[in-house]
Parts: structure tokens; sequence; C-alpha cells
């Protein structure tokens, strides 16, 4: 195991040249909606915290991207804090959603466990959302209220008609007009940040060193690996030491950000409340 402190110009190659994947372009945007992901949970001492991250969709004529806000954007890197930002993203394991891919009715999720990315495609199930009478204004839009179970959660979500897209963050789709806010078992909530008419590339990603399964079996894997102790005070004892092929720990400021194959590596995690339930 290989284990040293890098300069800048040195993480830089690290992250993203040395674990390269393919990326082809499936589509492109027609609007950018951002939105403020919040996840109450707690740390290890069971103390209540909150983990925020950006999140990203891109609604194209085809597919729906939702996935990590510098991930999804890619924006250009001029600054040493751009790719810091970027680091610390990758850390949130926040999975890419391609709602339409490969084909119109199917989804296709890539999500990174410790450090391995698992690819899971699967139809694209109709949710039976049950829309209510009740109305609210949200960042300016009139929002109608309304609820449905998925994947194993009870959501009640905002949705706007003013803006036509079924799109929303995450797996959630397929109401009358765009999830402006969603809200989970008072864990997770999704709220709209910003909304643009944007042409972006819609990308896949893929790496012949991912693992393809079924989401069912993923989910289950994951939940029972994150939600246990072991994950909380050494998340490392988790990480198969023949698997390591390069592991690096970029400091700034104090900080230590470790690399591990490619991945930002998070070694002081808060208790796993996943998106999705068996």
């Amino acid at each position: 195991m290989r284990l040293k402190t890098l300069t800048f110009i040195a993480i830089m190659l690290i992250t993203f040249s040395a674990f390269a994947q393919a990326n082809d372009s499936i589509d492109t945007s027609n609007i950018v909606v951002t939105y403020d992901y919040t996840c109450h949970t707690t740390d290890k001492n069971g103390e209540k915290v909150d983990d925020h991250y950006r999140l990203a969709v891109l609604v194209g004529n085809k597919t729906t991207l939702s996935a990590g806000y510098l991930a999804a954007l890619k924006p250009e890197k001029k600054e040493r804090k751009d790719i810091l930002d970027e680091i610390d993203e990758q850390k949130l394991n926040i999975p890419f959603v391609y709602v339409g891919y490969p084909t119109a009715d199917e989804v296709t999720i890539r999500e990174t466990m410790l450090i391995t990315d698992y690819v899971t495609t699967e139809k694209k199930a109709p949710i039976n959302w049950q829309i209510e009478d009740d109305t609210l204004t949200i960042t300016g839009y009139l929002c109608q209220k309304a609820t449905a179970k998925v994947r194993g959660r009870e959501w009640t979500v905002w949705y706007t008609e003013e803006v036509p897209t079924t799109a929303g963050p995450w797996c959630l789709y397929g109401c009358p007009g765009l999830i402006v806010k969603a809200e989970a078992d008072g864990i997770h909530c999704f709220e709209l940040q910003s909304l643009e008419q944007k042409a972006l590339p819609i990308v896949y990603s893929s790496s012949p060193k991912d693992i393809t399964t079924s989401r069912n079996k993923f989910v289950k894997h994951r939940n029972k690996t994150l939600s246990g102790p072991a994950y909380l005070n050494s998340a490392m004892n988790l990480v198969n030491e023949n698997m390591i092929e390069q592991w690096t720990i970029f400091t700034d400021a104090d900080v230590q950000r470790p690399i591990i194959n490619g991945h930002s590596f998070n070694m002081t995690p808060n208790v796993f409340q996943p998106l999705d339930l068996p």
C-alpha cells in the first residue's frame, strides 16, 4: 500500500487521470436545475448533525441526469478551491441517476461504495403519485402537493406545472411538473436552488472496474455494509487492501483528503442514511 502526501498538481493527476473513465455524451440538456440536499443524521457519538450537498439535474430530450453539482456540470477548474470542492463532493458518494438510459423505459444508476463503483440498470417503474389539494409557493413557483412510496420510503413532494417537465432530483420523477421540493421520513430533503435554460452535454461515465449488479442486491449490500458500527468507527477496515492500487493523501490547511484508487474516501462518516431501502 502506497501512502504519501501530494502537491496540488500531483493530486490533480491522480484524481482525474490515473483512474480515468470513459465518458460518452448521450444527450444535451434543455434545462439545468440545482437543488440543495440535506440529510438529518447523527455522528458516531450520537450527536445530531446534517450532511449537505448540491445536486444538479440536467433535463434532456431523452435522458435526465441527477448527480453531484460539480460532477454533472463539470465547471472549468481554474482555482485550487475548485479541486478541493470536487474532492469533498466525491466523498459523499452522490449517485449518478440516468432516467431514460440506455433506453427510454430504463433507469441506470452508477454509485460508489467505499472504493468500488456499482452500476445497476432496471425498468423505469411508474411512481403512483397521489395528488393532493394542498398548494404552496416555493422560490416563486406555485406548487401542488403529491405523495408516494418510492424505493422503500414515503416521499412528500411539491411540484410546479409552471415548468413543464416530469423531472425531479434523484429517482423522483413522473409528477405533472418539475419537483421543487421533496422530503422523506424526516430525514431527506431536496429543495430547488436555481433553474435555467442551458445546453450542457449529458455524459455517461463508465470504467472497466465497474461492478454490474441488480439494484436490490446492491442496496442490500450497501445498507448492510454502511449501517454497522465498523463503518462509523473505522471505515478503512472495510476496504480490502488487495484492491488498493493507489493511496494518496492531499493535505490542505491541515485538512487531510485521502484519495484511494481515484476515489475521495470519507474517513469520518456520519451515520449512513440511505435514500433507498430494499
